[in-house]
């Protein structure tokens, strides 16, 4: 029985090309992070944020990257920073789209394959869908990630412009507050 049931998934994995897939979208992901992280590194440019300061966020990260890593990202970043231009951040930017539209366009693909759904849009519908995938996500998660840092900052000043900020004790602060109601 369990024999059989092995065999089928393995059976499945191949047929629907599991493993190709998976390493595809493993280094269109993996790939995108380089134009990503050339673009905030110009945007910090352009900005006015000093290759110092860089280098200081890097050495806070550097923790959890081997020295030698961290040197080379290091140096390479911090003139990144001072040489930084609008060209660079435009190309990087696009380059960070498109890689990584290529992730979700081959995550598309293997959700075809595995309901057996037949592509019939044209190549430029499916990329423009996957980049407006990665920019939708991309978007939330930015929306998602400043609400967890602003969110009790946000709640506090729609109470006070509500009028409600006296006696009002919203009932999901006690799940962000760990507190009870009782």
């Amino acid at each position: 029985m369990i024999v059989q049931i092995c065999k089928r998934v393995f059976r499945r994995i191949m047929d629907h090309k599991c493993t190709e897939t998976a390493g595809e979208m493993a280094f269109d992901f993996s790939l995108s992070i380089f134009p990503a992280a050339l673009f905030t590194a110009a945007l910090a440019g352009l900005l006015g944020i000093t290759p110092e300061f860089v280098s200081r966020s890097l050495d806070v990260m550097g923790i959890f990257l081997h020295d030698l890593v961290r040197e080379m990202v290091e140096e390479n970043v911090r003139n990144l920073v001072a040489a930084s231009s609008q060209k660079l951040m435009t190309i990087s930017l696009l380059g960070a789209l498109w890689v990584a539209s290529s992730a979700i366009s081959a995550t598309i693909r293997a959700l075809n394959r595995a309901y057996g759904v037949e592509e019939t849009r044209s190549f430029w519908f499916r990329r423009m869908l996957s980049v407006g995938l990665v920019v939708g996500v991309g978007l939330a998660m930015l929306v998602s990630f400043n609400l967890l840092i602003m969110g009790t900052w946000i709640e506090q000043q729609l109470l006070v412009r509500l009028g409600l900020a006296e006696g009002v004790f919203p009932p999901w602060s006690c799940f962000s507050n760990g507190r009870s109601v009782s």
